[in-house]
């Protein structure tokens, strides 16, 4: 997955009030790049996961967990 879809993953999610579906992240990332992009569930999941690693790694205090 390229970086700027995590980057826009990433401000998705914290720019939120709300928790977000990977189907409205989906759409988000589609209405800003066209219909034509190729993105799906597991790749939201993966970025996620590497979010998460990155925060990890630099030692924040905070992650994206996923919420029922």
């Amino acid at each position: 997955m390229d970086n700027t879809y995590i980057s826009i993953i990433e401000a998705l999610i914290f720019a939120s009030d709300d928790s977000l579906a990977a189907d409205e992240i989906i759409r988000a990332i589609k209405e800003i790049d066209g219909e034509d992009v190729e993105i799906n569930k597991q790749e939201i999941e993966n970025a996620v996961e590497i979010l998460n690693n990155a925060y990890n790694q630099n030692g924040n205090s905070f992650r994206i967990i996923r919420v029922a």
